[in-house]
């Protein structure tokens, strides 16, 4: 075993191969530079409270660069510590795409492009959108979180807060449905599921 194995810190010398028990992680959290510094302590009993329930996370930062750059990173941590998904926190690049249905042409943010990793997209028409790609087989997850630094701590206040006394208000069901969508509404009914729903469409 290489020296310091078992620490659980993957030291630059430790690989997955070489220390699974300190270089296999679940989750990578990213976070934006500029903000970083003001999240630390939020982050890090986060990633207790991820650890409390067994999984293993850390932090990492991102400056400003392309969405390319941020793929690259995540394809980076998937392979060096074989990551099951990451939370993107701050204001971080999006990719965009573009397709035409239902008659029409629609453009949206796309985290598949985070989440497929191998995967080919392609911007035939140079416009800064996707517009086709390769087959899909996503390898991890990534969830966002934007917003400014008050919110993203009393987000995480609350997220910890859960944890150790669980629901801090009854279970009700919020659907915001897109303008694009809202003549869809009657096609969400979550009433079977929750007591409360409240429908923004």
């Amino acid at each position: 075993l290489p020296p310091g194995c078992g620490d659980n810190l993957c030291s630059e010398s430790e690989s997955l191969e070489s220390c699974p028990r300190d270089c296999d992680y679940d989750v990578v959290v990213i976070v934006e530079e500029a903000i970083r510094d003001d999240l630390e302590e939020s982050l890090t009993a986060y990633l207790d409270g991820l650890a409390s329930e067994g999984y293993r996370g850390f932090i990492r930062g991102f400056a400003p660069a392309p969405v390319s750059k941020l793929r690259s990173v995540l394809t980076e941590e998937y392979v060096r510590h074989n990551i099951e998904g990451a939370l993107l926190v701050g204001d971080l690049p999006v990719a965009w795409y573009r397709q035409f249905a239902f008659e029409a042409w629609e453009q949206f943010p796309m985290d598949i492009y985070l989440q497929d990793l191998d995967a080919v997209f392609y911007d035939d028409d140079s416009d800064g959108q996707f517009d086709r790609h390769s087959p899909l087989q996503l390898e991890i997850f990534t969830a966002r979180l934007h917003a400014d630094v008050q919110t993203l701590t009393t987000y995480f206040e609350r997220v910890n807060e859960f944890r150790r006394s669980g629901p801090l208000l009854e279970p009700t069901a919020l659907v915001f449905i897109d303008d694009d969508w809202s003549h869809l509404a009657r096609y969400y009914s979550l009433d079977s599921i929750y007591q409360s729903v409240n429908l923004v469409a």
